[in-house]
């Protein structure tokens, strides 16, 4: 992986991260398909991503 993908995915993680703190959730218990799902759909709808982008915001997580 080069280093502008790592940038990437940590930035996504800290989004997520975020993501759970605004909504007090457990972190842990929010790291299932289902969840990281939900929180990319949410996040997208927000700003407007197409579907390819959600497919890879969900690799990061």
């Amino acid at each position: 992986m080069n280093e502008a993908s790592a940038a990437v995915y940590i930035r996504r993680i800290k989004l997520f991260r975020a993501y759970c703190i605004e909504h007090r959730l457990e972190e842990r218990k929010e790291l299932t398909f289902e969840r990281v799902t939900r929180f990319v759909v949410e996040y997208s709808c927000h700003r407007n991503l197409d579907p390819h982008a959600q497919d890879n915001f969900l690799s990061a997580l």
